[in-house]
């Protein structure tokens, strides 16, 4: 029996680092009972969240979801949009799968352009870290033979011997959160003994 149109929430969990192509297909199983023209969602790589329109009963669609998805999904949870609902993110991707009566473009994934992102700067700091390096530490590095692994602990331990009142962990996540300018003189300081293996 039909009612009214209902707005849903449907979180899927699963491995989902297959990316778009495969979660289209997936949501493909949901057209039969959708009711507006498309559904709205986001992911990554082990969740999705769907926004979709019905006017079939919940108990008709928690069974229709239930054999539909059961065996493509490790678990899901599927619940009625209402106005008491809260949402944390960037305002365009929280727009945009809340929004159901408006074709609005969908926004790139967050999560893929912060790990670009998060890549690029790690590429820059290791830049930093190679242009710092002298002589010895590079043959440190470049060294092929048995000793490589000795060398590494020796390195290691010189290292833990001094005490440092900055980590390199602190220092490379203020340079993906801030950038290099945001690193103060004692923290460019900190981060040139690292890059040198003092």
């Amino acid at each position: 029996m039909s009612t009214e149109e209902t707005h849903y929430m449907l979180f899927l969990y699963g491995d989902y680092e297959n990316g778009e192509k495969y979660i289209n297909n997936l949501l493909g199983e949901l057209s039969p009972i959708i009711s507006n023209e498309y559904l709205k969602f986001i992911y990554g790589d082990y969740g999705v969240v769907v926004h979709f329109k019905t006017d079939v009963d919940f108990a008709d669609l928690n069974e229709f979801i239930r054999m539909n998805l059961a065996g493509m999904v490790d678990q899901y949870f599927l619940m009625e949009k209402t106005d008491k609902m809260s949402a944390y993110g960037p305002d365009e991707v929280i727009g945009y799968v809340l929004d159901l009566e408006s074709d609005l473009k969908k926004p790139e994934n967050p999560m893929i352009t912060d790990l670009k992102e998060r890549e690029e700067e790690l590429d820059r700091v290791i830049q930093y870290f190679m242009s710092s390096m002298n002589e010895d530490d590079m043959d440190i590095l470049s060294d092929t033979d048995e000793d490589d692994e000795d060398n590494e602990i020796e390195l290691i331990k010189s290292r833990n011997k001094k005490e440092k009142s900055i980590s390199l962990d602190q220092i490379l996540d203020k340079i993906t959160d801030k950038g290099m300018k945001a690193l103060s003189k004692k923290e460019k300081q900190q981060l040139e003994k690292y890059a040198n293996g003092k």
